[in-house]
């Protein structure tokens, strides 16, 4: 345990609304993606859905007929890196069965594998989709549907850890953690957190304005924590659920702070 105000990172990352994608294996990409710039090519996308290392791709498109079309990527299995790109790749199927309007018949499904699909990661909220279909070839460039913003208001009993670095003080310079109670009040694009650390070290106040890119949240703006310190801040992958709230943290000015922020919401 440093002391100081790494619950001021805490905050911040709170403040931001914020939490880090649920899946172990890489930043959770499970969201409901369509193409880049948001808004451009409305009407078809792809659903993804990550356990661990692989991916189940739902793509909902249009055929050669205008008409809606299903292609399935049920095993998208991560291939590795390219750059800092993390890249998962499988075959593409096309299905048919039983319509929707009849008893279901197990006979009647047919898997038919179309082509081959790859979906890499370029950054938490954007991707590039490519894809053959029966000869043809499609690549598009993706980023995470939002249609209703989260909110993450409510009381945490939270802990972070990280690294800071360039501290006026340099006996708090290196990797802390820290453990604090969090109260965000966090509505729209509005955002602010009041932290206090368990152990009676200090308190951190954050303010800053909220977005959000799919189920992923980020927020930017200023902190301010006893003991006269303040800065900038901006925190990503911001994920809250009924359970609790985590995220990933950057903060600067009178000590620099880089790590990971998360807690249990209180009930």
């Amino acid at each position: 345990m440093k002391g100081r105000a790494p619950i001021l990172a805490l905050a911040l990352a709170l403040a931001s609304a914020s939490s880090a994608g649920a899946a172990s294996f890489s930043t959770d990409v499970s969201d409901l993606w369509y193409a880049s710039p948001a808004e451009s090519e409305s009407g078809w996308g792809v659903n993804v859905a990550q356990q661990g290392d692989t991916l189940f791709l739902t793509m909902f498109v249009y055929g050669s007929n205008a008409q809606p079309t299903w292609f399935v990527g049920s095993n998208t299995v991560y291939a590795g890196t390219s750059g800092s790109s993390m890249v998962f790749r499988g075959p593409l199927y096309s299905t048919t069965g039983t319509p929707h309007s009849s008893p279901w018949n197990p006979s009647a499904l047919n898997m038919k594998q179309v082509g081959n699909v790859s979906f890499t990661l370029t950054s938490p909220t954007t991707a590039t989709l490519t894809y053959s279909a029966d000869g043809v070839q499609v690549t598009k460039s993706l980023v995470r549907q939002t249609w209703k913003y989260n909110d993450t208001s409510g009381q945490y009993i939270g802990a972070v850890a990280g690294t800071f670095s360039k501290c006026a003080n340099t006996a708090r310079n290196g990797y802390a953690e820290e453990y604090s109670t969090v109260a965000i009040v966090h509505g729209g694009s509005s955002f602010s957190m009041d932290l206090e650390n368990f152990e009676g070290l200090g308190t951190c106040s954050y303010r800053g304005t909220y977005s959000q890119a799919g189920r992923l949240g980020s927020a930017a703006g200023t902190w301010s924590c006893s003991g006269n310190m303040s800065g900038n801040f901006t925190a990503t992958e911001i994920d809250a659920s009924t359970s609790g709230i985590t995220m990933l943290m950057n903060e600067t000015g009178t000590c620099n702070w880089s790590g990971r922020i998360g807690g249990v919401r209180v009930p």
